[in-house]
């Protein structure tokens, strides 16, 4: 889909193209479009404060790929950076890895020596269809 710079407003306007593009290819709830959103949103926001130094930010890629034959949803999210401790850490944070479980079916962290990427699948029920046996 799009490699954008590893900073706050970057980020913020590539959510604003994922949240337009899934808008039109998923036949789903506007909740469930939301929920995508937050998840892949997260995924970003964590590379962009955990990946690269604060005055030096580096870049994140995200692709995404909805296969309407399973209804599947699937969204890779990677930074070539590393883990960063930063001086003054802030509190009342360390929730975005739990927040992304709940809001997928499936999350995949790896983290090799060179960046981390963060594979995210959901399987869709198309909007409408209520009681589908899968």
């Amino acid at each position: 889909m799009s490699t954008t710079a590893a900073t706050p407003a970057a980020i913020s306007g590539l959510r604003i193209e994922f949240s337009t593009w899934i808008a039109g290819v998923l036949n789903t709830t506007e909740g469930r479009r939301a929920d995508i959103t937050l998840a892949v949103y997260e995924a970003m926001a964590n590379a962009t404060e955990h990946a690269y130094p604060r005055d030096r930010p580096g870049e994140v890629l995200v692709r995404a790929r909805y296969l309407r034959r399973t209804r599947t949803l699937r969204v890779l999210v990677r930074d070539r950076g590393r883990w960063w401790h930063h001086a003054k850490p802030l509190t009342g944070r360390g929730h975005g890895l739990s927040l992304i479980r709940g809001l997928c079916d499936r999350a995949v962290i790896t983290s090799p020596a060179a960046g981390t990427t963060v594979d995210l699948n959901w399987t869709l029920i198309p909007a409408g269809v209520v009681g589908q046996s899968t």
